[in-house]
C-alpha cells in the first residue's frame, strides 16, 4: 500500500506544473500560486496520515491550494478589486475538476508567459524550469553555471514582474510565437537534460503538445525527436547493480526499438526537407548513433561533420565539447584533446562534461596523473551520486 509520504510525492512528481499553471493562468501570480501549493502539500503531509489518502489526491491538493488562493484574496488589498471573479474563476474550475481528474493542462500557457519579452532573457528559460518542470534553484543554477543565490534572485524578480505586470498567461497571437518558441524549447531540453531522469517523460510529453500546437515548426519536431533517440536509451543506462553505463558502452539490444523507430522517422522527414537547425542536427547526431541498434558501427566522421555544423549554429559549451569528443574518436586522443584546449578558461572551469572528457582523453594519452586531476574536478562538479560513483571507479 502507498504511504503517504508517496502519495504526496507521486502527486507532486506527475502534476506540480499543472497545478501551478492552472492557478497562475487565474491569478497572474506565480510565485503566489507556488506558495499554494506547497501550503497544500504541508496540509496532505499533516491530515492524509489521520484522514486518509484521498481518491484523487492532486484535485484534493488543487482544492486546498484553491482556498488558500480565496483566503489570500479575502485579505488582502492588492487582490480586493477583482477578488469575485478570481474566486468565481477558480471555484468554477474546481468543481469540474473533482468531477475529472484530468487536470486542464496549461503549462504550456504559462511558459509562453515566462517567454514573454518583459521578462530578461537570461531567466526565461531558469523561470520555466522552475515554475512549471518544479527544479529547485540550485539544480537551475547548476545547469546554468552561476550560484544558487544569484539564480535565485533573478527567478524572484522575474516573478514579482509578472504578478506587477499582469503579463497574459495564454498561448500568444500566431505572429508573437517565432521569438517565444526557442525559449520554451530550450527550457524543456533542459529539464530532460538537467532532471536526473526524474523529468524525462513530461518533457516528452510538453514537446509533443508543442509539435500539436505548432505542426509547422519544425525546429518542435527536431526537439521532440531528440529527446526520443535518448529517451530510447533509458533502459541501457545503468547495469544491473545500478551503475552508470556510458553511451559506448551500452548494450543497443537494450535500446528501446520503437521509440527509435518513432524518433527515426521524425528526423529523416526533416532532413529530407534539408531542415538544419540546432535541435535537429542534435537529433541527427543521435541518429547516427543508433546506427548500433541495427549492427552498424558508430560513424564518427560523420557525427564530427554533424558536430561541425552544430557549433557554427550554437557556441553552446555542451555542443563544443561533445564536437571535440567526437574529433577524439574519428582521428585520435590528440586532435581532441587539442580541441577541448581551444575552450576558454571562464567556459569550462564550471562545466563537470569537460573535465570528464579531458581526464578520459588524457588516460589515454598515458597520463594519468593529469587525467586524475582532471576527474577530481569532474566529481567536485558533479551532483547526481551514481555519476559520481561511475567516475570515482575511473580513478587510476
Amino acid at each position: 500500500m502507498m504511504t503517504h509520504d508517496a502519495a504526496i510525492d507521486a502527486a507532486i512528481r506527475t502534476s506540480y506544473g499543472k497545478l501551478v499553471a492552472i492557478i497562475a493562468a487565474r491569478t497572474g501570480d506565480v510565485e503566489g500560486a507556488e506558495d499554494a501549493i506547497s501550503d497544500a502539500v504541508v496540509a496532505g503531509l499533516e491530515q492524509w496520515p489521520t484522514q486518509g489518502i484521498p481518491k484523487n489526491p492532486t484535485a484534493w491538493l488543487l482544492t486546498v491550494a484553491r482556498r488558500r488562493i480565496i483566503d489570500e484574496g479575502r485579505r488582502s488589498m492588492l487582490l480586493r478589486t477583482y477578488h469575485a471573479d478570481v474566486v468565481s474563476c477558480i471555484s468554477d474550475w474546481n468543481t469540474q475538476a473533482v468531477a475529472d481528474p484530468d487536470l486542464p493542462d496549461e503549462r504550456l500557457s504559462l511558459m509562453f508567459a515566462c517567454a514573454h519579452p518583459a521578462i530578461a532573457a537570461s531567466v526565461r528559460t531558469p523561470l520555466m524550469l522552475q515554475c512549471v518542470l518544479g527544479l529547485s534553484a540550485e539544480r537551475i543554477a547548476s545547469a546554468f553555471l552561476t550560484s544558487p543565490s544569484s539564480m535565485s534572485q533573478r527567478l524572484v524578480r522575474a516573478k514579482a514582474k509578472i504578478r506587477a505586470t499582469g503579463l497574459a498567461m495564454d498561448v500568444p497571437h500566431p505572429r508573437h510565437l517565432p521569438t517565444r518558441v526557442p525559449f520554451v524549447a530550450d527550457a524543456i531540453y533542459a529539464a530532460f537534460t538537467t532532471a536526473s531522469g526524474d523529468l524525462e517523460a513530461e518533457s516528452i510529453e510538453l514537446a509533443r503538445i508543442m509539435t500539436s500546437l505548432m505542426p509547422e515548426d519544425r525546429g518542435s519536431q527536431g526537439l521532440l525527436a531528440l529527446l526520443l533517440f535518448s529517451y530510447a536509451r533509458r533502459h541501457a543506462r545503468r547495469d544491473r547493480t545500478g551503475a552508470f553505463v556510458p553511451l559506448h558502452e551500452q548494450d543497443p539490444d537494450q535500446w528501446d526499438l520503437p521509440t527509435l523507430l518513432e524518433a527515426t522517422t521524425i528526423i529523416e522527414q526533416l532532413m529530407a526537407m534539408g531542415h538544419t537547425d540546432r535541435f535537429t542536427i542534435e537529433a541527427a547526431i543521435q541518429h547516427a548513433h543508433s546506427s548500433r541498434r541495427h549492427g552498424g558501427s558508430t560513424p564518427w566522421p560523420l557525427i564530427v561533420e554533424l558536430y561541425d555544423a552544430l557549433v557554427a549554429r550554437t557556441s553552446a559549451i555542451g555542443a563544443v565539447v561533445a564536437r571535440a569528443v567526437a574529433i577524439a574518436e574519428a582521428r585520435g586522443p590528440g586532435p581532441g584533446l587539442d580541441a577541448l584546449n581551444a575552450i576558454s578558461t571562464e567556459q569550462s572551469r564550471l562545466y563537470q562534461p569537460y573535465w570528464v572528457a579531458r581526464a578520459h582523453l588524457l588516460q589515454q594519452l598515458g597520463k594519468g596523473l593529469e587525467a586524475d586531476a582532471c576527474r577530481e574536478r569532474a566529481i567536485g562538479l558533479t551532483q547526481d551520486p551514481i555519476m559520481r560513483s561511475y567516475l570515482i571507479s575511473q580513478r587510476t
